[in-house]
């Protein structure tokens, strides 16, 4: 996961990386991009886990975000400090912006699926 930073709204809260994907950009060919730029990954074989979509109340107006949120084999390589492994038993130490929270809740087994996200 990553952490915002400012002056981005919700400074300080967590996500999954990623980013805008660009006009004619395949949303698999998006993320490899995101994610080489963000955080030196090269990632291999994807596989659709999911679509999301969240509705942010800024102080410029609402924004409607849709995630298209993929497995990923990461391959080795440069890891940047922007990031973080975060696990699944302990992310609910972490502030995670609201629109990755229902992904975490479909990632995490179903015994620990009443744990409160914040």
């Amino acid at each position: 996961m990553i952490e915002r930073r400012p002056p981005k709204p919700l400074a300080g809260e967590w996500e999954f990386p990623g980013g805008k994907i660009e006009v004619d950009e395949p949303p698999i060919v998006a993320l490899r991009r995101e994610l080489r730029e963000e955080l030196g990954l090269r990632i291999g074989r994807l596989a659709l886990f999911g679509a999301y979509t969240h509705v942010y109340a800024f102080s410029e107006g609402r924004v409607h975000y849709v995630l298209i949120a993929y497995r990923a084999l990461v391959r080795d390589g440069a890891w940047s400090r922007r990031g973080a492994w975060v696990d699944l038993g302990r992310v609910t130490e972490r502030r995670v912006v609201a629109g990755s929270r229902q992904i975490l809740r479909d990632l995490s087994p179903p015994n620990t699926r009443g744990r409160s996200l914040r």
